[in-house]
């Protein structure tokens, strides 16, 4: 069975509409002087940021943004090449992946806080049991 292609632009619209649903930013980024640098700058609230080189399908990453994205990647950044629905998913996946475990992690926080406030309570003596300012 034939693999149905999909163009650019119709791959960078996907992405754009799906981050956007995510709650987050999926940005033309062009460099004027670092050639190679991956298309869509994606950007969520506290996950700092990720990258995408949106392809039609079957085009390949030239030399040079191979080499962009695997200097990308020895910083820390995740770096996806997106050129048929598949791959968006797996970037869609990712970034779902990190929203629940925010998510997870906040609720965490949130019980443990609720509990550790509800054992914390320090019942302080009167200023006259302690003594008063003038002891100073």
């Amino acid at each position: 069975m034939k693999k149905k292609k999909y163009s650019e632009k119709y791959l960078e619209k996907k992405l754009r509409e799906e981050v956007k649903k995510l709650g987050g930013l999926a940005l033309k980024f062009q460099s004027q002087s670092y050639t190679g640098m991956p298309d869509r700058l994606i950007i969520l609230d506290g996950m700092g940021v990720m990258w995408a080189e949106i392809k039609s399908t079957g085009k390949k990453q030239t030399p040079e943004q191979k080499a962009r994205a695997r200097m990308l990647e020895s910083m820390g950044h995740l770096v996806f090449v997106i050129d048929n629905l598949e791959s968006l998913e797996g970037l869609l996946s990712k970034i779902k992946e990190y929203i629940v475990g925010s998510e997870q992690l906040e609720q965490s926080m949130d019980l443990y806080l609720s509990v550790t406030k509800q054992q914390s309570f320090i019942k302080c003596p009167p200023d006259d049991e302690i003594g008063g300012d003038d002891e100073i």
